[in-house]
């Protein structure tokens, strides 16, 4: 299985082995920490990662376009890791190359950084914004238990909140003990948070409480592992 419809807040959500979302009714694309630049960062710092994984999020990007043709493309923050580099003038020639999209960055703690070189001319392509309200969404990088009570705008309005931020993972342990983990996408009643794009992100194991679903990805294939409680 390569892909799972979930409903969510009185919508159909098609989540996406290549850890994104598409929402078919607005032709809208889902995507929460590319972190470009992470790859060349470490390189860089000499350590041995392909410089062909900087390709490959960019090949896997394409593919989305070409086969769900968004009209928008969100990103939930955290498309930066740092300082720009190739990776980031590679991702705006592709962006400009659909140009039909529309692209919006909803900012994280990392894009932070380059506020200032974002609102240059050269990349008025990409909208920004600190949270996003696109009923009965709203969309956003951290989660809710990473807020403080006067952030929690969206909340006040009875919106489910999309975010990244954690890269969340889920572990599985089998009955003779065997362990396996996967990225995944976590939701609880009021928020889903997703796996991260980015190839070399890392992740974090998510605590799981009653009620929540997980689905997990690996290996190219969407696991529905469960509602828990």
């Amino acid at each position: 299985m390569i892909s799972f419809d979930l409903s969510i807040a009185n919508t159909i959500l098609t989540l996406d082995a290549r850890k994104v979302i598409f929402w078919k009714n607005k032709a809208a694309l889902f995507i929460a920490d590319l972190h470009l630049g992470k790859i060349s960062h470490f390189r860089k710092s000499g350590l041995a990662i392909p410089a062909a994984a900087a390709i490959m999020n960019l090949d896997v990007l394409e593919s989305l376009f070409i086969d769900y043709e968004p009209k928008n493309c969100y990103f939930l923050g955290d498309l930066f890791h740092s300082a720009t580099n190739e990776e980031w003038f590679d991702f705006r020639r592709l962006c400009l190359k659909y140009n039909h999209i529309h692209f919006t960055l909803v900012t994280g703690n990392h894009d932070a950084k380059l506020v200032k070189y974002l609102k240059t001319s050269e990349n008025d392509w990409l909208n920004r914004y600190d949270t996003l309200e696109l009923y009965p969404f709203l969309l956003a990088h951290e989660p809710l238990d990473h807020l403080s009570d006067n952030c929690l705008v969206g909340e006040q309005k009875n919106l489910f909140r999309l975010c990244g931020h954690y890269h969340p993972k889920v572990k599985l342990v089998g009955l003779g003990k065997q362990q396996i983990s996967m990225p995944c996408f976590h939701f609880s009643d009021n928020q889903g948070i997703l796996p991260s794009f980015g190839q070399f992100t890392g992740g974090c194991f998510i605590k799981v409480k009653e009620g929540d679903r997980v689905i997990g990805v690996m290996n190219d294939k969407i696991y529905p592992i469960g509602l828990f409680g």
